[in-house]
This record gives structure tokens, sequence and C-alpha cells, in this order.
């Protein structure tokens, strides 16, 4: 039994160090058009618990802006920047599922700012 449990844990930190490599990144590039101005970009991903894709989440920023995930879960937008320090709600919805938890971070080059937000959703029961 006590080898059973060291070897779940095992495959567990496995299963976590792998999806680090997962998450989404953020180059810039000055030759794309919707790099010009002063828009901050809003790009992650979307996936279910078990890991796979889900395509037609609707993401909203600021309660104003909506992306949709792609058939690989990912989506990209550009939010005009908000002088405002208050911090931005993003939120992640599909009918029939609900939200599990919602990873955010944001960041910039010396050139964009940038927000990453990657969500799990579960099939709703």
């Amino acid at each position: 039994m006590r080898r059973r449990a060291i070897v779940t844990v095992l495959v567990s930190l496995c299963t976590l160090a792998c999806a680090g490599g997962a998450w989404a990144q953020y180059t810039y590039n000055p030759n794309n058009p919707d790099e010009q101005g002063s828009n901050i970009r809003y790009f992650g991903s979307v996936k279910d618990e078990s890991g796979q894709a889900l395509k037609g989440v609707a993401i909203l920023v600021k309660h104003a802006y909506v992306f949709t995930s792609d058939e690989a879960g990912r989506y990209v937008g550009y939010v005009p920047a908000d002088p405002s320090p208050k911090p931005v709600v993003i939120g992640c919805a599909k009918p029939g599922y609900t939200l599990v938890r919602m990873t955010k971070r944001a960041g910039s080059t010396r050139q964009k700012l940038w927000v990453q937000a990657d969500c799990i959703l579960r099939k709703a029961r």
C-alpha cells in the first residue's frame, strides 16, 4: 500500500512538472500591426479538468471586451490601456461548464504590457 502511494505522488509530481511547459508565451513582434499603440495584449488558454482544450469559451475582460477560444483552446486580443490602478476583471464562461480556477499573471516587455489568463472549466452536472 505504501509503494502505491509513493508511485501516485511521483506520477502527480511528474505531471505537474510537465504541465509547467504548457504555458502560453508572449513575444513582442514590432511588425505586427496589433502591437502598435498603447494596447495591452490579453492571451491564454482554456482547458477542462482533464487538460483537453475547450473551443468557444468566452473570455470577458473589463466587463466590455470579449474574446473566444479557438480549436486549440487559445485566445488573444488587445484592450486599450487603462490608467486606472483598479485591478482588471477577467472571466471565462461557456454554457454547460463552470469555472474551476483561473491563473492570471501580468508582465511587460520593454515595448508592451501583457496579461496571461488561463482557465480550467468543469462540465456542469
